[in-house]
């Protein structure tokens, strides 16, 4: 039997023992000076809650509620890709195009088609100052600049009301595409969203030229 003596010497030496709950499980456990700052009781409750605290809320393009249970960034494919088109730089852009090239070339199809160059004819032209104060939206230049992938990825471009691809399906002649009455900006994710989607008619559109023209 150990005298009081003793057994107060034994006390003294025992060290003070915090009571602590864990932040993961909230269960309580008792932790030595140099663990007072302990929040978990053990390694499993750590990693756990690590891994649930890290994942996203939102959807880091369009905000929308994301579900917890998957460790997503993105609502759908299409955020995925509106994000991941706004990192890349002009050279990743370029080396894709030269990679898909030369696939199309081993595949016996030739990229220098017809499609392809009316494609560039439908290219907006640059314009003059007159010509840019007429265009939907032209208030978004000011108050965001236009897009690039690099310094200025949230900004605005120039987009097609009636589509490239609409105008080659339908043989529509190039000038009716590239014309400023065509024209409408809006933001890059806007237009990635939109695809190859034509707001307008082409009965509206031809009507719209001939009222440009006539002004």
């Amino acid at each position: 039997m150990v005298p009081e003596a003793g057994l107060e010497r034994i006390n003294k030496c025992m060290p003070t023992l915090y009571n602590i709950t864990c932040v993961h499980c909230n269960k309580n456990f008792t932790a030595i000076p140099r663990q007072k700052n302990k929040k978990f009781c053990d390694k499993t409750c750590y990693k756990a809650h690590i891994k649930n605290h890290n994942k996203l809320d939102n959807c880091l393009v369009c905000g929308s509620e994301l579900n917890r249970s998957l460790q997503n960034k993105f609502c759908s494919t299409s955020c995925s890709a509106t994000h991941n088109n706004q990192q890349r730089s002009t050279q990743s852009r370029k080396k894709q195009s030269a990679s898909l090239r030369n696939t199309l070339f081993k595949l016996g199809k030739n990229r220098s088609d017809p499609k392809d160059n009316y494609y560039a004819e439908c290219s907006f032209k640059y314009w003059s100052k007159n010509v840019w104060n007429n265009i939907p939206g032209f208030e978004l230049v000011s108050s965001m600049g236009m897009f690039h992938p690099i310094d200025n990825p949230n900004g605005a471009v120039r987009d097609h009301i009636v589509s490239k691809q609409y105008g080659w399906k339908n043989s529509i002649p190039s000038s009716v595409i590239s014309h400023p009455a065509n024209c409408q900006i809006i933001t890059n994710y806007q237009n990635i969203k939109k695809g190859t989607r034509s707001d307008l008619s082409l009965k509206i559109l031809l009507e719209r030229i001939q009222n440009w023209d006539n002004i």
